[in-house]
């Protein structure tokens, strides 16, 4: 229900309101999942805070959140949008050094 609430809100560009569920579901110790925060970045994406959506993304990372390409490419087309080319060539590089397959 989380996940569903955060995509509908960074769809609709409701940025505060897709940070408060997100803490909400910490606070509430709801599992932070892939779609969580793939959903949380392509919020971030859309309010043009790139570097929200990296810490969220690295955030994922340390809390052993399974990622896949999908989070991958999220992560990689915020840095494109921001135009930070050599974040975007970071995360690839990460992304090749794990076992996620690039598309």
């Amino acid at each position: 229900t989380f996940n569903a609430a955060i995509s509908a809100c960074g769809k609709g560009s409701q940025w505060e309101k897709t940070l408060e569920l997100f803490r909400m579901m910490w606070q509430k110790q709801v599992e932070i999942n892939m779609i969580s925060c793939s959903a949380m970045i392509n919020a971030c994406e859309k309010q043009g805070r790139w570097e929200r959506a990296i810490q969220i993304f690295q955030m994922m990372l340390q809390s052993n959140v399974e990622s896949q390409t999908l989070t991958y490419n999220a992560a990689i087309s915020v840095c494109e949008k921001a135009a930070a080319w050599a974040k975007a060539l970071q995360l690839f590089e990460l992304m090749v050094g794990t076992e996620v397959t690039p598309d």
